[in-house]
């Protein structure tokens, strides 16, 4: 009778042992996927990082192309300033050269004439 009184405990202790193994398992069971799906979450995380990088590297890279664009048309845009204000200073000059021989030629005919009269 002791021998199965002491076999039942033994049995009811198994089982005790057992359930507590089995819900361990479940726990690490259920740790573990928790660990995958962080492992998956930070993968993807760094995927969008990686993506993110290249975007703006790309976005970079196209607003660097368009600003030397805008350079090279205000290069351009200086120069044809620059030749036509070479054109405008070279005319002024033309105009104020005409002037002054205007200017020279009147002058002489004005002292001509006071010459005549004296």
């Amino acid at each position: 009778r002791e021998v199965l009184e002491k076999d039942d405990e033994l049995l009811t202790e198994s089982k005790k042992v057992e359930n507590m193994v089995a819900e361990h398992k479940r726990g690490t069971s259920t740790y573990k996927n928790k660990i995958l799906m962080l492992e998956v979450e930070v993968d993807s995380l760094q995927d969008k990082a990686k993506l993110d990088a290249l975007e703006t590297e790309s976005t970079q890279e196209i607003l660097i192309v368009e600003l030397k664009e805008k350079v090279r048309t205000l290069e351009s845009e200086l120069s044809l300033k620059e030749e036509e204000m070479k054109s405008v200073v070279s005319e002024l000059i033309s105009e104020l050269n005409v002037a002054r021989r205007e200017s020279l030629e009147r002058v002489e005919r004005s002292e001509s004439v006071e010459k005549e009269f004296e």
